[in-house]
C-alpha cells in the first residue's frame, strides 16, 4: 500500500498556498513591484527551502505543471 496524503491535508495546504500568495502578491503590488514577483516568493518561501510547508510530490508536481500553464496562459 502506498503512502497517500489525505485529502483533506491536500486542501489545506493549496488553501493556505493561496491566501499566502495573494497577500505576498498585494504587498509587493503595493510596493510597487509586479504582483507576480510576490507570487513568486510565496512560493518559495513556503516551499521546502524555508518554511517545509509544501513537500515536492507527485501531487504538487502536478499542480505546478497546470500553475504554469495558466500562468503563461491567462497572466496579463
Amino acid at each position: 500500500m502506498t503512502n497517500s496524503v489525505p485529502m483533506a491535508d491536500i486542501l489545506l495546504v493549496v488553501g493556505v498556498t493561496l491566501l499566502v500568495a495573494l497577500v505576498f502578491g498585494e504587498a509587493f503590488e503595493r510596493a510597487g513591484v509586479p504582483a507576480l514577483v510576490g507570487e513568486i516568493a510565496a512560493g518559495l518561501v513556503l516551499g521546502p527551502s524555508v518554511v517545509g510547508l509544501i513537500e515536492y510530490g507527485e501531487t504538487f508536481a502536478v499542480f505546478g505543471i497546470i500553475d504554469a500553464a495558466l500562468l503563461l496562459s491567462f497572466r496579463r
